[in-house]
Formats: C-alpha cells, sequence, structure tokens
C-alpha cells in the first residue's frame, strides 16, 4: 500500500512535477497524472478496507475488538484512518457524484491531512520493520507536499482581473485569460 501512497501524493506535487518537466528526468514521469491518482486512491481504498477487516476479525476472534479498538493507539487512529479514506473515497464515485457538488467532493479530499497524521501515529516505532516506518513516511509526505502546496501557490499562480467564457457548440466552455510573460514562461505542464 505505501508505493500507492506515495503516488498518490507524487500525483499532486504540482511544483515539483512542473520542476521535473524541465529537465531530461521527464522522460520517466507519467504524463497522465489524474488517472494514477485514482488507480492508487483505489489501491489504498481496497487494502485500507481489507486490512481493517482483517484487524477486527482477528480482535472479534481474541474477545477484545472494543478495547483494542477505543483504547489502543493502534485501534484509535486506524478508525480514523479508515473513516478520513471514505469520506475521502467514496464521494469520488459515480454513485455520489451526482449528490454532491464539487467542492464538497474536493473539500472531502482535504481529509488526507486527518488520513497522514493518524497513519503517522498508527503504528508504534517499535513494530519496525512491520509497520514502525509509518512515523517517518507520513510526515516526509506531509511536508513534501505543503512545501509544494506553497510554491504553487506563492510562484506558480496569478491573480486575474478578466475572464472570458465562451459556451462551444459540441459541448463544453472555453475559457480566455491574460496572464504575465513571466507565468506563461515559467510553467510547461500543470
Amino acid at each position: 500500500m505505501y508505493p500507492a501512497i506515495v503516488c498518490v501524493f507524487w500525483t499532486k506535487l504540482r511544483g515539483t512535477q512542473s520542476f521535473i518537466d524541465k529537465t531530461p528526468l521527464r522522460v520517466f514521469c507519467i504524463q497522465d497524472s489524474h488517472k494514477l491518482h485514482v488507480y492508487c486512491g483505489w489501491v489504498i481504498f481496497i487494502d485500507g478496507c481489507f486490512h481493517t477487516a482483517c484487524h477486527l476479525t482477528r480482535w472479534i476472534l481474541q474477545k477484545n475488538a472494543i478495547r483494542l479498538l477505543l483504547y489502543h493507539q493502534s485501534g484509535i487512529t486506524g478508525l480514523i484512518v479508515i473513516l478520513s479514506t471514505l469520506i475521502i473515497v467514496l464521494p469520488m464515485t459515480s454513485i455520489f457524484k451526482k449528490y454532491l457538488k464539487f467542492e464538497m467532493r474536493k473539500y472531502a479530499h482535504y481529509l488526507f491531512w486527518v488520513f497522514c497524521l493518524a497513519m503517522s501515529f498508527h503504528a508504534p516505532f517499535h513494530s519496525f520493520p512491520n509497520g514502525g516506518f509509518c512515523a517517518f513516511i507520513f510526515p516526509i509526505l506531509m511536508i513534501s507536499y505543503g512545501i509544494d502546496a506553497l510554491y504553487v501557490k506563492c510562484f506558480m499562480s496569478e491573480l486575474i482581473q478578466t475572464v472570458d467564457y465562451k459556451v462551444l457548440s459540441n459541448s463544453g466552455v472555453e475559457l480566455t485569460m491574460p496572464v504575465s510573460k513571466r507565468f506563461q514562461n515559467q510553467i510547461i505542464s500543470g
């Protein structure tokens, strides 16, 4: 599951991808990062549900499910992780897409911060190599995403004064806006 989690984050590092797009390393990058993001999101969802079901089954058979789920570090953080995963993924499915506005589905995706924070504390460090590395991987992912998002907001964004919309005959909308030369020269993709 960890490669999928790293890939999900990689697909959203817009500033880093823009930088790599200007280097020879570009040939190793996947250009359609949205498809990779969706695929890895499903892998995380399915694996997380399976992981949770196995733990619950084991704990129920041991007759200590409630105690471990509500009073143990891994149980509490696991509950937070699986709930945040459900809230992140389910609104993006075709079942819920028609009932929820895009903005609500996007805001639900920001629960990845809760997911990562809970995962940082999910497996105690002393359980290394069976999961103790969560305490390293997830803070690194959160810091990388935070720095990248801050860079994009500060240096790869521009306030637009006027925007022209043109409804296309087939279907869709064409959006035209003036942007500065600095902005045009800075970004290859994104």
